[in-house]
């Protein structure tokens, strides 16, 4: 071992290294092991790690740090979104469509327009949009749209027909067909009901997948990401899910970024247990299970305890029976394995809370890992029981200012509104939290932390 015999493979040299124990990059030295950090110290300090056989490294002013591992992220679903139309900035329909016109117009080969992070409430019209709205500028390919939080998408009649989805085609079983008052597809499709279009826009060619696949690589380079946490997501994009590409371009030598695997949690453990045995390289190494309880909160899919404040008809829904998803829970759990479930609702937060807690009943207590993602709308009872239960509660804080705040608040109404994205909260009262920090202003401008004290009293922690 190097700390044995104190010398090292490689030791780089830098003005601007940044250890994380400054607030801002110093000059210093790193000492580097059979590929472990072995010493952080000054030129002199380190100079006893070198000897003849030392690779000295001099990057001068360059800033060198760790790398960034990223907790949550849909790597092939990303790389797409990155090489498509970027919607966010768009201030109404007209300028959505224009965009869109503009991207056909440059790429004519694309059998499918492909575009990402609309969101209507952001718009001047405050209305969602319509497909004719699409089929003004692109009428001969289809065009496939998908809303700012991904649970819904915006569709042209084009790719409606081609998915054969008209006024008599029922609603998946979890998902629903937006139809106007004629019955007719308005183009607006929430969850399930997405699969389909994202079945025949995400069959890409093998090659295809290796470009998408590099082009994740270079900017995690640039950005300085060097570990990920790819998770399963919606069904719709299981088209982009091959492990084995991954594998191989780890076997070439071009792999430079870890992946952590988390597939379905669907009750296949036999799978499950076989992806668990083949991906276990450094590089590339199966973590857990991940699995959806609800949707999201705008489109009225979140999973909430009461009705939605402005559409008391609904409460939304779970993607499973909360009987089923228990089941797998306490299956899995049983075999070792780590749970992540998306949860933003405060129905669908509890379902999993439940789901964690009736597993340890059953297999005992375990450093499971388990963890619950999102969690935006959290009710006072749960908050104490993400540190009782010892889950981890895994929150972006990019996702508060995200939707628009008159649209999120008026789907919860302005009481529920004070327990949104908690942070500050489960972390005072013990719960994990992966990368905590403290929010930065322009967050807390739209969404404010709300802190519950001792005595069960919920205060504005802005």
């Amino acid at each position: 071992m190097c700390s044995a015999r104190r010398f090292a493979d490689t030791i780089i040299f830098s003005n601007a290294v940044f250890t994380g124990l400054e607030d801002h990059p110093v000059q210093a030295a790193i000492a580097i092991c059979e590929n472990r950090i072995a010493a952080v110290g000054t030129k002199e300090e380190v100079e006893v790690w070198k000897n003849d056989a030392t690779q000295i490294i001099d990057v001068q002013d360059q800033l060198v740090m760790a790398g960034f591992h990223d907790f949550h992220l849909h790597l092939m679903m990303g790389s797409v979104a990155m090489n498509s139309i970027n919607l966010v900035a768009a201030r109404s329909c007209a300028d959505a469509v224009e965009q869109v016109r503009a991207f056909a117009q440059e790429r004519p080969e694309d059998p499918w327009i492909l575009g990402f992070a609309w969101d209507s409430g952001y718009w001047t019209e405050q209305r969602l949009p319509n497909r004719r709205d699409l089929d003004e500028v692109v009428s001969d390919r289809p065009v496939l749209l998908f809303h700012a939080e991904g649970h819904y998408a915006w569709v042209n009649s084009k790719a409606l027909e081609l998915v054969q989805i008209d006024r008599n085609t029922e609603n998946p079983e979890y998902g629903m067909i937006e139809k106007d008052e004629d019955g007719e597809p308005t183009g607006i499709l929430y969850e399930g009901a997405i699969m389909p279009c994202g079945e025949l826009a995400f069959d890409f060619s093998i090659d295809k997948q290796k470009e998408l696949l590099h082009s994740f690589l270079k900017q995690a380079g640039q950005l300085g990401v060097t570990s990920v946490n790819d998770l399963y997501g919606l069904e719709l994009n299981r088209k982009l899910v091959n492990y084995e590409l991954f594998r191989e371009c780890e076997e070439s030598g071009e792999l430079s970024v870890r992946i952590h695997l988390l597939p379905v949690l669907d009750g296949d453990l036999d799978r499950a247990k076989q992806l668990r045995a083949q991906y276990q390289s450094p590089f590339l190494q199966f973590t857990g299970l991940k699995q959806f309880i609800d949707g999201v909160i705008t489109g009225y899919t979140a999973y909430l305890l009461e009705p939605y404040s402005d559409n008391p008809a609904t409460q939304g829904s779970t993607t499973y029976p909360p009987e089923v998803i228990k089941e797998w829970v306490v299956e899995a759990d049983r075999e070792g394995f780590q749970i992540r479930f998306h949860a933003i609702g405060d129905g669908a937060i509890r379902l999993a809370l439940d789901a964690f807690e009736e597993a340890q009943r059953v297999n005992g207590k375990r450093d499971s890992r388990h963890c619950v993602e999102h969690i935006e709308v959290l009710h006072p009872y749960d908050v104490h029981r993400f540190a009782k239960l010892g889950v981890i509660a895994s929150m972006q804080p990019e996702h508060l200012a995200q939707s628009e705040r008159g649209v999120y608040t008026s789907r919860i109404g302005k009481e529920r509104d004070h327990y949104v994205f908690a942070l500050q909260t489960l972390q005072r009262t013990g719960a994990v939290r992966p990368g905590s920090q403290p929010l930065c202003g322009a967050c807390r401008g739209n969404f404010g932390d709300t802190g519950l004290l001792d005595d069960g009293e919920w205060t504005n922690r802005l």
